[in-house]
């Protein structure tokens, strides 16, 4: 059979034929002829299979031609809907459409779904929607999903083999679920919020976040991921853009770098705090105290020039490794402990008295300990000396309970040592002259006669005041120590007078000398000299009367 087959229930109609079947240029076409009066619509072309009331509805097969050249590809199957024309001019409009392509020796088919486009010069064409719905339910079914399945490296389908889950997927509440991961080539933009349950992954190289707040739940976060050592991770860090403020991991001192000041409000817990020189830490609202290293030197400064104050019970200094102690203050016990040398520059003294009353220094010169107050430079000990820088002595002192003992050096011997009755001379005295102003009570041995016996201690003293209220016996005692001396006896008379007095049998006076004479008138004096000579025998000379 040739030519066109048509079909036509109504002769009369005012549309042209309802179907037409015929051949064109190689090609089937099986179409509804458009109509051709103005305003009329073209008839549908409708395919449908049987329905069954108990079994599976007939199914519809539409099949392309297949081909044996390996050079060629299967037909394909089209569906395209209906064209806009502008009648008068050129401007049209395409349908959407749908393409199944047939397989190649090298290829399998494809499937293309397009929605329709303007022709290029058309105006104002609004460009037409691809709509992918799944099955809806009624009552208490679940609604259709939109599933995507691919073929794995394996050959298999993904979801089959006892997994149920696709390659992915649109569920019933609209999210995009994808098993495998998602991959965006170009530019991607989602307007609400983007969920990502499992691992995110950016292989990029500039990640930007322009989100005003940014939440991160992970307990860490890890910078320079990946790097080989510490050298790989050298400058990475934190950025403060506009304010050029960083944090930055410097491999060769191996710590963090801040290029701007750290306020710290709470407690800093350290292993270590190292600063660079003349980097300071500063304490108070003015950096009142700081702590630094500046030119070789290292500073605690109060900046704020109102104290320094330590507080504890004990402040200890030590050498730098921290083998020995050099000073300690020791609070509890009111005390400072210096266990090294203490140095003064020329003129630097050390000052003791609210008014600087006890200095102690050096003017270049000479050295001098200096009692500028009031009151006296007491200098307190068991034995005190005086010696040079050699350690012999010039003076030595020596307590014997109530004062104690002083002796005189010469080059390392003795020469003149006090005793309880006086002076004890190693040697001989020489001088230009001796000059004896009054004997005192504190230098004379006073005695007052006032029994028929009186006794003189010998040892006593060198002179010996006698008051005669009584007329006496001399009695002389302690010769025995006083072998050697000489001295001077004084009898003095009362305001009565008329006193005698009579010299022991151990006394001799000169033959032919002088006569021993008393003045016995009111307040008269006699003198007389004395040698001991042994301890029973004293030399007496008669020296005068003095009224």
């Amino acid at each position: 059979m040739t030519g066109d087959l048509l079909f036509n229930t109504d002769v009369e109609s005012s549309y042209n034929d309802v179907l037409k079947i015929y051949e064109s240029g190689g090609k089937g076409y099986i179409i509804s002829p458009s109509g051709t009066s103005s305003h009329v619509n073209s008839d549908d072309l409708r395919v449908a299979t049987g329905s069954s009331a108990w079994g599976d509805g007939g199914d519809l097969e539409l099949a392309a031609g297949l081909t044996l050249d390996s050079n060629s590809s299967g037909g394909a199957i089209r569906l395209n809907a209906g064209n806009y024309y502008q009648q008068g001019g050129s401007d049209y409009s395409w349908g959407a459409h749908i393409t199944m392509g047939g397989a190649s020796a090298t290829r399998t088919g494809s499937i293309s779904i397009s929605a329709g486009e303007a022709d290029e010069g058309t105006d104002s064409v609004d460009a037409g929607d691809v709509n992918i719905t799944a099955g809806r339910t009624i009552g208490a079914g679940e609604g259709g999903r939109i599933n995507f399945n691919v073929y794995n490296s394996t050959g298999k389908v993904i979801g089959e083999g006892g997994d149920a889950t696709p390659a992915g997927y649109f569920d019933q509440t609209g999210q995009l679920n994808l098993r495998e991961g998602l991959s965006v080539t170009g530019n991607g933009s989602v307007s609400g919020n983007l969920t990502v349950t499992g691992n995110l992954q950016v292989d990029g190289t500039t990640t930007t976040v322009n989100s005003t707040t940014l939440d991160v739940a992970d307990l860490n976060i890890t910078v320079a991921s990946g790097a080989a050592n510490a050298a790989a991770a050298d400058g990475a860090g934190l950025t403060v853009d506009g304010a050029s403020a960083t944090i930055t991991y410097n491999s060769t001192d191996d710590d963090w770098e801040f290029n701007k000041g750290l306020d710290v409000i709470g407690t800093v817990n350290a292993d270590g705090l190292a600063l660079g020189d003349n980097q300071k830490a500063q304490f108070g609202a003015g950096n009142d105290l700081q702590i630094y290293h500046y030119n070789n030197q290292n500073f605690i400064n109060s900046a704020n020039n109102m104290g320094l104050y330590f507080y504890n019970d004990l402040v200890s200094f030590n050498s730098e490794d921290g083998t020995y102690e050099t000073l300690a203050l020791d609070n509890a016990n009111n005390k400072i402990v210096v266990y090294t040398n203490m140095e003064f520059g020329d003129n630097d003294k050390a000052i003791f008295g609210a008014g600087s009353d006890l200095q102690i220094y050096h003017d270049g010169s000479n050295s001098y300990i200096t009692d500028a107050g009031t009151g006296h430079l007491r200098l307190q000990g068991t034995n005190l000396r005086l010696e040079d820088s050699d350690g012999y002595a010039f003076i030595i002192c020596s307590d014997t309970g109530a004062g104690g003992e002083v002796s005189l050096q010469h080059e390392g011997s003795e020469k003149l040592a006090t005793t309880s009755t006086g002076v004890d001379v190693t040697g001989t005295v020489t001088a230009d002259g001796l000059t004896i102003d009054g004997v005192s009570k504190s230098t004379a041995n006073t005695v007052t006669a006032s029994t028929a016996s009186t006794d003189i201690d010998m040892t006593a003293s060198n002179f010996h005041v006698v008051t005669m209220n009584a007329s006496t016996t001399f009695n002389l005692t302690n010769l025995s120590d006083a072998v050697t001396t000489s001295g001077t006896i004084i009898i003095k008379q009362d305001a009565t007078g008329g006193r005698s007095f009579t010299l022991p049998s151990s006394c001799k006076t000169p033959v032919g000398g002088a006569t021993i004479v008393q003045s016995t008138g009111a307040n008269e004096t006699s003198i007389l000299s004395y040698i001991v000579v042994s301890s029973s025998e004293v030399l007496v000379n008669y020296v005068g009367d003095f009224a």
